[in-house]
């Protein structure tokens, strides 16, 4: 059997140990001190003995001389150690078969727990990749979350902005209805000086009715005169040819005729008049009323800005 260099020279260093102490180099002592093998001490102390032989060496003594019946002691004891080396090889060579038979039934067991161990490492594989696809998805879901995270925060900065315009904007709403309020208060007295003025108005219209009737018949009755005129100034000028007058007298009295009637022409011009301004009192009455109603459509409304109605009078 053979062995490695450093095996070796350790077993050869380990014999020298033993021989500078005076203890001879058996396989029990070199066993003991080394804790080698059998099976590597035999060729190890084989090449011992030979290195010592070729160098000139006593064989296991230092400078002391042995006696003839200490080398035969010594042969026979080596023939014992080579006796009972080979008996343990051979009770080695067993145990190593014993060993092997062992050896495979553990290999075989060995392959089974590592087929077993195949098996796990394969569902821990697995379970890796699924592991590892979980992880993606949720680094995926945190990346969505930070995302919505950053949206939700904008969305609250934008809300907190929303909420100070909205605030500022109430802060507006109530003073324009303070403003409302005040101008409905005015509204309120405007309404009441307007329904003031419709009175006055409806008085001043039912008088100026009461007039434009009356203008009416007077310009019935100027109208029947002045026909009644224009008949009489025909039936003057037909007794004009009648009557033998003098052309003094004649002239006379168509000048007063036509006097008179310029008389009620005037008259005439001047209801005319009248009655023209009467028709503009109407119109501004009616003009009246309906800046009225506007302005009690404005107040119902609340509207802001407060109109005033400014009926002539």
């Amino acid at each position: 059997m053979s062995i490695s260099k450093e095996l070796e020279q350790n077993i050869h260093d380990t014999i020298n140990t033993l021989v500078e102490q005076d203890v001879k180099p058996t396989y029990e002592a070199i066993r003991g001190a080394g804790g080698y093998s059998y099976n590597s001490i035999k060729p190890a102390l084989k090449s011992w003995r030979e290195n010592k032989a070729a160098a000139g060496e006593p064989r296991e003594q230092k400078s002391t001389e042995i006696t003839v019946d200490e080398e035969l002691k010594t042969l026979v004891l080596d023939e014992l150690e080579t006796m009972v080396t080979n008996l343990l090889v051979t009770v080695t060579s067993q145990a190593q078969e014993k060993a092997n038979e062992t050896l495979h039934l553990e290999r075989s067991a060995h392959d089974d727990v590592v087929k077993d161990l195949k098996g796990e490492i394969v569902e821990l594989e697995n379970y890796i990749d699924k592991t590892d696809a979980e992880v993606a998805a949720l680094k995926e879901g945190t990346a969505t979350l930070e995302k919505t995270n950053a949206d939700l925060v904008a969305k609250v900065e934008q809300t907190t902005n929303d909420n100070q315009a909205l605030k500022r904007h109430v802060e507006s709403v109530e003073s324009d209805n303070a403003s409302l309020k005040t101008a409905n208060q005015s509204l309120t007295t405007d309404l009441t000086k307007a329904n003031a003025e419709k009175s006055s108005l409806i008085e001043q219209n039912d008088k100026q009715k009461s007039a434009i009737e009356k203008s009416s018949k007077q310009f019935d009755d100027l109208q029947a005169k002045s026909n009644e005129q224009l008949t009489q100034i025909a039936t003057l000028s037909g007794e004009i040819k009648g009557y033998d007058k003098s052309d003094k007298q004649l002239r006379a009295e168509l000048e007063s005729l036509k006097s008179k009637h310029d008389d009620y022409v005037s008259q005439i011009a001047t209801l005319k008049e009248q009655n023209k301004q009467l028709s503009s009192d109407v119109s501004d009455f009616e003009l009246a009323q309906q800046t009225e109603a506007d302005l009690a459509e404005s107040d119902s409304k609340k509207t802001p800005m407060p109109r005033k109605t400014t009926a002539k009078k």
